[in-house]
């Protein structure tokens, strides 16, 4: 890698060269950080060009996004190095914070994992909090086709993403529609739209400020991610007949959501002292 690098380096300007030598053979040795400031700074010294090809890597830009068959989606990309600066300190911001809660402490992510998260999480709040371009009349967002067979836990339901159309499990379903504003579409035969209801939200605005007023981060033993985070439970199912109160809602972050839908863990007792419990009803302190 250095030695490419290196003989890159040799034929931006090699008549040149010659009063680098020593700077060359030293830099051989030098790894990480320290080689690709000091080759970029070599380089940007010696290339009377270097404007042009700054333009030149910023046309190269591109990111493709699609669905695979197995319903993942690859994301394909080169930035430029502004951009690729602001990406990484996005995500560097988000996944710093993390770590200075102290929430990380039970993370079970590796840190490919915790970077895609983090990507998530910065395109949801700017879908939820930022001024996102207008779609149709509406703000973009998350859109999931759910039939009630699928929120009920009967079989033979759909539960799809909108955009996609990538089918999803239906606790990933029942998950979604934990925190979500619901809009009911009636249909004939063949899914022929008769009738769209008005959009009822599951959580109001203002119960969901009452929850994170009560419990201000993840509720999970030991996590303490901050709300900006997290979702807001049913601890009994709305399709069920859990009421949208405060003493049957807990908040709780995305990836810990995730473990008590479709998981296996569960929660029991009261909003107010409640037990967190592993598949096999084991109890989950905090450490």
């Amino acid at each position: 890698m250095h030695l490419s690098v290196i003989t890159e380096l040799s034929q931006v300007a090699e008549a040149r060269l010659s009063d680098w030598e020593e700077f060359l053979v030293e830099l051989a040795t030098k790894s990480g950080t320290e080689f690709n400031q000091a080759t970029a700074t070599l380089s940007n010294a010696l290339d009377d060009l270097r404007e042009q090809r700054a333009t030149e890597r910023w046309q190269r830009r591109h990111l493709r996004v699609g669905s695979r068959l197995d319903g993942m989606v690859a994301l394909e990309g080169l930035l430029d190095p502004e951009s690729g600066e602001t990406v990484i300190t996005a995500l560097s911001g988000l996944l710093d914070r993390e770590r200075r809660s102290g929430s990380d402490h039970q993370d079970r992510r590796n840190p490919g994992q915790r970077r895609a998260d983090a990507l998530t999480d910065i395109c949801r709040s700017h879908l939820e909090g930022g001024e996102p371009s207008i779609i149709n009349g509406e703000r973009p967002h998350l859109s999931v086709l759910v039939d009630l067979e699928t929120l009920e836990g009967r079989a033979g339901g759909r539960a799809e993403f909108g955009h996609t159309g990538t089918v999803i499990t239906p606790e990933g379903a029942r998950r979604l529609a934990c925190d979500a504003s619901i809009s009911r579409i009636i249909t004939s035969g063949e899914s022929q739209p008769l009738d769209v209801g008005r959009s009822t939200r599951t959580i109001p605005v203002g119960i969901r400020r009452a929850v994170v007023a009560r419990d201000r981060s993840c509720r999970w033993p030991g996590c303490g991610r901050p709300h900006q985070w997290c979702d807001v439970h049913h601890l009994i199912h709305w399709v069920e007949g859990g009421e949208t109160k405060l003493e049957n809602l807990i908040l709780t972050c995305r990836p810990h959501h995730r473990y008590l839908h479709e998981a296996g863990y569960r929660i029991t007792g009261p909003v107010g002292n409640p037990t967190f419990l592993t598949p096999n009803g084991t109890p989950i302190r905090a450490p």
